[in-house]
């Protein structure tokens, strides 16, 4: 494993089909799929359920991303239909200890109605 200057730390550059994947990982059972307190207030105030949530996560395509927020944490942005509305969800990645893919907040698309 090459060093880095953090130690034993390995950079690493996220692809689409990597975030994919660990989208996926995180939607099964054994997964670690996160929502923030954030992602749940809009879902209420945007009456988008969990379900929907999923589906995007799992047949949506990724329009935005994967990039580096200002902090320095791997962000992307999927998109797709869920019971017949267009949503977007943005999601995050945290690599301790594995991936945790973390929903960071969901809107509808007016340009998919």
């Amino acid at each position: 494993m090459p060093e880095s200057p953090q130690g034993n730390v390995v950079p690493i550059n996220l692809t689409v089909q990597d975030a994919k994947k660990h989208v996926q990982g995180a939607l099964e059972p054994s997964g670690q799929l996160r929502l923030t307190t954030h992602v749940r207030s809009r879902m209420r105030e945007r009456d988008i359920s969990i379900t929907q949530v999923r589906q995007i996560l799992k047949q949506g395509v990724i329009t935005e991303g994967p990039f580096k927020d200002t902090q320095g944490r791997w962000n992307c942005r999927f998109e797709g239909y869920a019971a017949g509305e267009g949503i977007g969800v943005a999601v995050g990645f945290q690599f301790m200890d594995g991936v945790e893919v973390v929903v960071i907040t969901t809107f509808e698309l007016n340009n998919y109605r």
